[in-house]
């Protein structure tokens, strides 16, 4: 598969598949059903036998794009840039917003 300036997939027949962008996030204390979420996406993909591609976006698979002149918060895409949010949320919430991010995010 060939990744096209679209965002879309072209198929090895040439057909553009459609990209599905998944924002997933999760407390640290949700790591296993992080990994469960991560496994079903693969499974969707391989059952879906190039109609569509779900992609998921993880934070700490991106640091390598991140800006230093940004927050840590600052560099992570807003999940409404996103076809799907998947959160998850159990004891924890996260990191304290500073005010530029939390007003950036309202």
């Amino acid at each position: 598969m060939k990744a096209a300036m679209t965002g879309e997939i072209a198929s090895d027949s040439g057909a553009e598949l459609k990209t599905i962008r998944i924002f997933v996030c999760s407390s640290g204390d949700m790591i296993a059903e992080r990994q469960a979420a991560l496994r079903t996406i693969e499974a969707i993909n391989r059952a879906a036998q190039g109609e569509a591609r779900l992609e998921p976006y993880l934070w700490e698979e991106n640091t390598n794009r991140f800006q230093g002149a940004r927050s840590y918060q600052g560099n992570i895409p807003l999940p409404a840039e996103f076809d799907i949010f998947l959160g998850f949320l159990f004891s924890r919430i996260g990191s304290r917003l500073t005010e530029e991010d939390y007003r950036r995010d309202i």
